[in-house]
């Protein structure tokens, strides 16, 4: 989507937050003007694999001959960034090619490769959002660790990004009072999901074209907003702060510390207005 943006071809789009960053910080006039969720992510393993939640997990991986093997769906994905974070909390090892005791991080190109990466045990196990990981348990193929809100350290990870609604600064200049109507009707929806979970599953479900129990347990496992909200803020801070700490920014985000890279990726005016007019 951001590329796509970036040809101009589109002039508003829905998307993961981290790659809307990465596009800023290296030139685009990009700036996210509402978030949708934050968290929905977790740590899948196999249902043979000897791990219940995240501390036998981590002795599991810890006592292992050879490399745990973990999915994730791209670099930049959120999921393998806060699952770093997790490792390097415990002092685990991992990198691309791993080793005993430690973890190999396994590009699974997208998360719809989850189940049959699964299934056919090019995998242990995947970092990956909804709705792949209700997925996975559905097909009895995967069985949920942890939500990756609840790794350590503990409390760091609560709130951490996941998409947005991004616009181009020309469409932010140009068709302001269009944005502003858009963002009033996705407050709306954004309220309808938190009020009707059950028909927010169904409509999801008709979207997705996913079995309708696939989408009961994902829903539950998102925090829908539409406001920038303190916790969003909080866990936009820490993300900007870890994505500096591993060296993930080249150009202009390299040298802003959190609120400075808030201020530059982010417009706020826009979704402000919109909540003041409903």
């Amino acid at each position: 989507m951001p590329a796509a943006m970036e040809r101009g071809d589109l002039d508003v789009g829905f998307g993961g937050i981290a790659a809307e960053v990465f596009f800023i910080d290296k030139g685009d006039e990009f700036r996210v003007i509402s978030p949708l969720n934050v968290d929905g992510d977790m740590l899948l393993v196999r249902p043979d694999f000897p791990a219940e939640d995240w501390a036998t997990f981590v002795k599991t991986v810890r006592e292992s001959p050879k490399p745990v093997r973990i999915g994730y769906k791209a670099p930049v994905a959120v999921a393998r960034l806060v699952f770093q974070g997790a490792l390097e909390a415990e002092k685990i090892p991992y990198g691309e090619a791993g080793r005993a005791g430690g973890v190999e991080l396994v590009n699974l190109r997208g998360g719809g490769n989850t189940v049959p990466s699964l299934e056919k045990g090019i995998v242990d196990g995947a970092v990956i959002n909804e709705p792949f990981g209700s997925l996975a348990v559905q097909k009895k193929v995967g069985k949920i660790v942890s939500l990756l809100a609840d790794l350590p350290p503990e409390g760091r990870w609560r709130a951490h990004p996941c998409c947005c609604i991004c616009a181009t600064t020309d469409a932010i200049r140009d068709h302001r009072s269009v944005l502003t109507a858009f963002l009033r009707l996705m407050h709306s929806a954004t309220e309808y999901i938190l009020s009707h979970p059950d028909r927010a599953a169904e409509l999801a479900a008709r979207w997705t074209k996913m079995e309708l129990a696939v989408e009961r347990r994902s829903v539950p496992h998102i925090a829908y907003l539409a406001e920038f909200s303190d916790a969003y803020r909080k866990g936009l801070r820490t993300w900007f702060a870890m994505m500096k700490e591993l060296g993930q920014f080249h150009g202009r985000l390299k040298d802003l510390d959190a609120e400075q890279a808030f201020a530059l990726t982010h417009d706020t005016s826009l979704l402000e207005e919109a909540i003041r007019q409903r």
